[in-house]
């Protein structure tokens, strides 16, 4: 999944951050920084290995400023708080940038089976209260898979009162084609959603590429 494609604005002045603990083979993934975000994606060893396998799990850590203020210093994401239980099988990757709005930082993470293509894909959204929202993604690895993302991330940000417009018509040059772009009514943005969604709008809905939201809008 690509990085978003969003001009980045002027890197911040941010005082580095002391390591309090130690890491092993710690790497930056990312350093990125755009419409007011600073995101920097961290990955290191995990203490153990993944079970019949001669590596170690990793951990992801994740560094989060907005507007110069830090949100999140180095949240440590692992197997087990991402499935809420051990999980000894699974390795997890390192972290990306999803998108980015004004109002929101999306990061993408994975947590397979190694050497296999069975997987569970997070998306994190993270708001500029440095509160944390996640969400398991199902996927078809189709070009539906794009479609649903695009909802996702649409409905993510009119669920945010009030709907700052500006980061709808990012995620709209995200996904959509530029002349699909300029067409989308912003401040009337229910009108590219099912009503029974629009009613439902404030509630935890799931959007997939299966789902009969993704299939009435390709």
């Amino acid at each position: 999944m690509e990085q978003s494609n969003q001009k980045s604005q002027p890197k911040q002045t941010v005082k580095a951050l002391k390591l309090t603990k130690s890491y092993k083979n710690l790497t930056t993934d990312a350093d990125t920084t755009c419409a007011g975000w600073h995101i920097i994606l961290q990955s290191a060893d995990a203490p153990y290995k993944v079970k019949n396998e001669d590596f170690y799990d990793k951990i992801v850590l994740i560094t989060l400023y907005k507007n110069g203020k830090l949100l999140v210093n180095r949240q440590e994401i692992t197997t087990k708080n991402l499935h809420k239980k051990p999980q000894p099988y699974l390795q997890l990757y390192p972290a990306w940038v999803n998108l980015i709005t004004r109002t929101t930082a999306q990061i993408g993470i994975s947590n397979c089976f190694p050497e296999s293509d069975e997987c569970w894909l997070y998306t994190l959204f993270y708001g500029q209260d440095g509160r944390m929202k996640k969400k398991l993604i199902k996927i078809e690895m189709d070009d539906s898979d794009g479609v649903a993302e695009f909802f996702r991330s649409w409905i993510h940000e009119c669920q945010l009162k009030p709907i700052d417009v500006s980061s709808l018509k990012m995620v709209a040059n995200e996904f959509c084609l530029p002349n699909l772009a300029k067409q989308l009514d912003y401040k009337n943005w229910q009108k590219i959603l099912p009503k029974k969604v629009v009613n439902r709008i404030n509630t935890d809905i799931e959007v997939d590429a299966k789902t009969s939201l993704s299939q009435k809008t390709i």
